[in-house]
C-alpha cells in the first residue's frame, strides 16, 4: 500500500474517533456483538465467494506498491466491491438481530438499550465500512490497473476475478 492510503486511513479513523470523543466516551461506540456480527458476515461471505488463495493473491497485488496488471487490478476490485456489499448486508442483519430482543423486552429499559446498541452500531459499522474502507480501496484498484470506471462493469470485474 502507498504512504498515500496509509496517510488516509490513518486520517479517516482519526477524524471519526475524534468526533465521537467530542459527543461521548470512544468505549460507548463499540459493541463486541455487532463486530462480530459484522466480522462472521465477512468473512463468510468472502469465503463462499472466493477460496482463500485467491482472497491471498488479490490482497498481496493490492498490498503492493505501484501499478498493478488490469487483470489483477479487476480481480482486486471486485473483491472489494463483494467486501462492501457483504458489510451493508452485515449491518441489515445486525440492525434485525438487535430490534428483535429491544421489541420483545420493551418493557424492561434495561434490557432495550443493549439491544438497541447492537442493531444502530453494526449498521454504523457496515456503513463505515462500505463507503469509507471498502469501496475507496476499490477505486483505488481500478486507479492503479489504470482502469475507468467505464471499463470495470460489474460483468467485467466478474471476468478479472476469474482470470
Amino acid at each position: 500500500m502507498s504512504t498515500r492510503t496509509w496517510l488516509a486511513f490513518f486520517l479517516l479513523f482519526s477524524v471519526i474517533v475524534g468526533v465521537t470523543a467530542l459527543g461521548a466516551p470512544l468505549h460507548v461506540i463499540v459493541d463486541f456483538s455487532a463486530l462480530l456480527i459484522l466480522v462472521g458476515a465477512l468473512l463468510g461471505g468472502t469465503l463462499l465467494a472466493y477460496s482463500t488463495g485467491e482472497v491471498r493473491r488479490l490482497l498481496r497485488a493490492w498490498t503492493t506498491p505501484g501499478p498493478m496488471e488490469p487483470v489483477l487490478a479487476l480481480g482486486a476490485a471486485a473483491l472489494f466491491r463483494r467486501l462492501s456489499g457483504l458489510s451493508i448486508g452485515a449491518g441489515m442483519v445486525g440492525l434485525l438481530v438487535g430490534l428483535v430482543p429491544m421489541i420483545a423486552n420493551l418493557d424492561d429499559p434495561t434490557l432495550t438499550g443493549p439491544a438497541m446498541a447492537v442493531a444502530v452500531l453494526s449498521l454504523l459499522y457496515g456503513v463505515v465500512l462500505s463507503e469509507l474502507v471498502f469501496r475507496p480501496v476499490m477505486a483505488d484498484c481500478l486507479g492503479r490497473g489504470r482502469l475507468s470506471p467505464e471499463n470495470s462493469t460489474p460483468d467485467t470485474l466478474r471476468k478479472g476475478v476469474r482470470s
